[in-house]
Formats: structure tokens, sequence, C-alpha cells
């Protein structure tokens, strides 16, 4: 089980996380492996991962951490 901190906050606990990447034709954000994610979904709203850059219109903050969560 994985959990998604931003920030020392608790996004959500997760059997994985939901990885995406822009759909080339419509620009929305699909489903993605990790290889090419350049972001993670996390309740309806995306987060650029930890130091990246390539989603410019997200909250002011990005996510953090993936910590995978030992005895779930």
């Amino acid at each position: 089980m994985y959990a998604i901190i931003s920030k020392g906050e608790l996004l959500a606990l997760c059997e994985r996380p939901r990885y995406v990447k822009r759909n080339a034709e419509t620009g929305a954000y699909v489903e993605a492996a990790e290889a090419e994610a350049i972001g993670i979904a996390v309740g309806g709203e995306v987060y650029n991962l930890p130091g990246g850059t390539a989603i410019p219109t997200v909250k002011p903050w990005n996510l953090e951490t993936i910590q995978e969560k030992l005895g779930y």
C-alpha cells in the first residue's frame, strides 16, 4: 500500500499510484505507466511528480513523496 503525501499532508492511501500523462491529441490527462508519467492523479486533482514542473496549472505545491507503507 502507498501513502501519497504532500507538504506533510496525507492525500490518499492506495494500492498503487495513478500515474498520468497528457494525451497528445486532446490535452487531457490519461492514465500512464510510471515510466511515461508526468504526474499523478489523486481524488480528481493532478500533481507534478516529485521535482517535476511538467504540469504548470497545478496548485502551488507539488507532490513531495510517494512512500510505500509496510504492514497494510
